[in-house]
């Protein structure tokens, strides 16, 4: 039986794998909600999600190579980009199950540990490393292209993606007092902690 055989969708493994798609697509709702509900469910967001790239990695074994991106994209309804958070949390708890206490997805994923290929061979490469390097592929963008020439909404998205990083670097606030003379400290972004 070729791969095309395998997939009509009568067989046994397009209906696992439709089944597959249909609990990627369900847990995916149940991430995407729990998220936006002030936190509170972040646990379970991360636990779902966990669920999820395992469905996904699952899927991903059977389908074999060039049809996974297709397949998420038509069955499972979601971004590859969500699709490959959810595989990344899912591979970071087998190999370090405190991803499970993360929370937040966006921890889980920090304390999942990426591979990267270098030449001809696969490298761990830590969450931070990986930050670095897109940081840099912004910075390097904004140096070509001016942050004063772009337009509001898009300054005001960069100020918005930057606040969570300038929050968790003490480095990056400065010391301020409040009119009533109260100590406080203002962060780069002028927010105040």
């Amino acid at each position: 039986m070729n791969k095309s055989e395998r997939l009509l969708p009568t067989t046994p493994a397009a209906i696992q794998l439709a089944e597959l798609g249909r609990q990627v697509r369900e847990l995916h709702e149940v991430v995407t909600s729990r998220m936006s509900a002030l936190k509170k469910d972040a646990d379970s967001a991360v636990a779902d999600a966990i669920l999820a790239g395992a469905a996904l990695r699952e899927a991903k074994a059977k389908l074999g190579h060039g049809n996974f991106l297709p397949w998420v994209k038509e069955t499972c309804g979601i971004s590859h980009d969500a699709a490959a958070k959810y595989m990344r949390v899912a591979k970071g708890w087998k190999e370090n199950p405190e991803v499970a206490n993360a929370p937040s997805i966006r921890a889980a994923l920090a304390l999942a540990v990426e591979r990267v290929k270098t030449g001809t061979k696969e490298v761990d490469v830590p969450a931070y490393l990986t930050a670095i390097s897109r940081t840099n592929k912004l910075v390097k963008c904004v140096e070509a292209h001016a942050i004063a020439e772009w337009p509001a909404e898009g300054r005001a998205r960069v100020v918005e993606m930057l606040r969570p990083i300038v929050d968790q670097l003490p480095e990056l606030r400065e010391p301020t007092t409040s009119s009533a003379g109260v100590p406080r400290s203002r962060n780069l972004l002028g927010v105040e902690a």
